[in-house]
């Protein structure tokens, strides 16, 4: 499945993460729920955003505001940690293994540094393996 352009519903996740925070009233608390909700750590999330743990702790504490350039590649950053979510499940609905060229395409077409995207796209990954297994986990133990 080649694609040219990020898909639509990657751009409009993009596009909505960037201006909520934009035009968030707290961006700080804005911030920290999508952190939460993505399954990042302070330190992970740091480090991708490729700044210091202390840094987005005052981002999120309120302390300061995030540059437009922390929240455009906060925004790429969760776009592509969606994007992978859904395309992992949709494979593995379809008994198919995971598309890396088509994720590798959709990070460039977010115009995420090379570096950042790769470490978003394990991370992803890695978040989604772990979620699935906990599910996994608990439905074995329900009785």
């Amino acid at each position: 499945m080649a694609i040219t352009a990020v898909p639509e519903a990657v751009r409009e996740n993009h596009i909505r993460v960037a201006g909520h925070l934009t035009v968030a009233e707290e961006p700080g608390r804005v911030v920290r729920a999508l952190r939460d909700r993505y399954g990042f750590t302070q330190e992970a999330l740091a480090g991708l955003l490729r700044m210091r743990r202390e840094s987005l702790s005052r981002i999120e504490g309120g302390k300061v505001a995030p540059s437009a350039g922390v929240i455009q590649r906060l925004a790429g950053i969760l776009a592509l940690t969606q994007a992978v979510r859904e395309h992992l499940a949709e494979q593995e609905a379809r008994g198919l293994r995971p598309d890396e060229v088509y994720l590798q395409r959709v990070a460039m077409a977010l115009r995420l540094p090379p570096d950042v995207a790769e470490e978003t796209l394990l991370a992803a990954e890695m978040a989604y393996e772990q979620k699935k297994r906990g599910v996994l986990k608990i439905l074995e133990d329900t009785p």
